[in-house]
């Protein structure tokens, strides 16, 4: 599952980088497969593991997105990646994300930052997260 989670997020990476959005083809559709895959894999108390960690992957980017400064494409996105990751492993992923975004602001315009591709950060941040999710045993599956 982690192969095809790099897959996934290879794609929303370079699809993000190229074209500056996230198409909900990827980031729906990886979301139901996770949830799925959680289901199948981890009964009810991975799905609802899963299920967690997407919700608190989305309220954490929902404050970014009502002010405008991410696309509701990094919303859902991050929605997907806390399915993946799970709960304990998003605060390493925010905090990459987060640590990257303001390490690549310094010194640009808004105009210039707000340019920046945040899907292929929280693509990077989202795949680190899930191999430790997966090292360390706190992933909702695998």
């Amino acid at each position: 599952m982690l192969a095809g989670a790099t897959v996934w997020l290879l794609a929303l990476g370079w699809f993000d980088y190229h074209y500056r959005r996230l198409p909900n083809s990827l980031t729906i559709g990886g979301a139901v497969v996770l949830l799925a895959w959680s289901l199948f894999s981890g009964g009810w108390q991975g799905f609802f593991e899963a299920l967690l960690g997407g919700a608190l992957g989305a309220l954490w980017l929902l404050p970014f997105y009502r002010r405008g400064w991410c696309g509701a494409g990094s919303v859902k996105m991050m929605f997907a990646a806390g399915n993946l990751t799970g709960v304990p492993m998003l605060p390493v992923v925010m905090l990459i994300a987060g640590l990257w975004v303001w390490i690549q602001s310094v010194g640009k315009s808004r105009a210039e930052a707000a340019r920046m591709p945040l899907g292929a950060i929280l693509a990077v941040s989202s795949w680190i997260g899930a191999v430790l999710a997966v090292s360390t045993g706190t992933a909702p599956f695998f």
